[in-house]
Parts: structure tokens; C-alpha cells; sequence
């Protein structure tokens, strides 16, 4: 083989290692980068989840502190059925479940749980009880400081996914 073709053909393996080591940095730094931005993406949609969740929080309560008041100060019995503001509650916390994690959702759920059970309780107190109705103790934890505990929790989380720790990467 002379040497015209030798250094031909040591270019050209050369330069087919050049562009395989440039495609792989590439391929590598793509998938880094698209890691990246789904845990973020992942990170911003939690995040409207949990406010959302929250915003729907403070609704209630404060719909359960006038309906309390108007019942205890006014005599004005208790409304039958769900305010409004619970149904906006629950299907705030079907997107919880949905977005996670496991930990936030049941967190999300003792919330709303929680004030199931002051709307019951202002209900039994104050409405027209039908006589199968079971009676419903006024619950020791406001509704307020149930709601922090699941704000701090779901900080948590998301410094955690802020950090890469929670997020899987994507699948490809």
C-alpha cells in the first residue's frame, strides 16, 4: 500500500472516530439536558398542583368559619350537601393524587378529610340531623394548621425535585 492511500485511509478512520466521539458528546449532553428539563417541568406542575390545592384549602375554611358564625351568632341552620368550595377542594386534590407524590397525596387527603369533618360536625351541630345521621365531633385540628403541615410537606418535595431526586428520566 503506498503512502498516499495510508494517509487517505488514516483520515478517513480518523475522521469517522472524530464524528462518532462529536455525536456521542452530543447524544450525551441531549439526554442531560432533557433530563433536565422534564424534572423541572415536573417540578412547575407540582408546584400549580399543590397551589392550586392550597387556594381551594383556604376557600373552604373560610366558608366552614362564616357558616360557623352565621350558625352560632345568626341561628341560620347549616345549608344540606357540599359548598361549592368543597367540590373545587376535591377535584384539587384528584390532581394531588394524580401528580404525587404517594407521600403529598395522603398528606392532601387527611387535609380534606379533615374538613369533611368540620362540615359534618357544623352540620350535625347546627342543621336538621335526619335520625340516621352518626354524630360528628368537632375535629381538635383547624383546618389552617392541617394546611401548613401539607405546605411544608410538599416543600419538601419539591426541593427535593429541584435537586433531581424524586424524577425518574424520561424514557426514550
Amino acid at each position: 500500500m503506498d503512502q498516499g492511500v495510508a494517509g487517505l485511509l488514516g483520515a478517513a478512520v480518523g475522521g469517522a472516530i472524530g464524528v462518532i466521539g462529536t455525536v456521542s458528546a452530543a447524544w450525551v449532553a441531549g439526554r442531560g439536558q432533557r433530563r433536565s428539563q422534564h424534572e423541572q417541568w415536573l417540578r412547575q406542575v407540582r408546584r400549580d398542583t399543590y397551589v392550586h390545592f392550597v387556594a381551594c384549602l383556604h376557600r373552604v375554611e373560610r366558608v366552614v368559619q362564616r357558616t360557623g358564625v352565621a350558625a352560632r351568632v345568626e341561628g341560620r341552620p347549616v345549608p344540606d350537601g357540599w359548598p361549592e368550595e368543597m367540590t373545587q377542594a376535591s377535584e384539587a386534590l384528584s390532581a394531588v393524587m394524580l401528580e404525587g407524590p404517594d407521600e403529598i397525596y395522603e398528606r392532601a387527603l387527611g387535609v380534606f378529610h379533615l374538613a369533611q369533618e368540620w362540615w359534618y360536625a357544623l352540620q350535625y351541630e347546627h342543621g336538621d340531623p335526619s335520625p340516621g345521621d352518626t354524630y360528628f365531633q368537632t375535629p381538635s385540628t383547624d383546618i389552617g394548621a392541617a394546611t401548613e403541615m401539607f405546605l411544608q410537606a410538599a416543600s419538601r418535595v419539591l426541593r427535593a425535585s429541584d435537586q433531581g431526586l424524586l424524577s425518574a428520566p424520561p424514557r426514550t
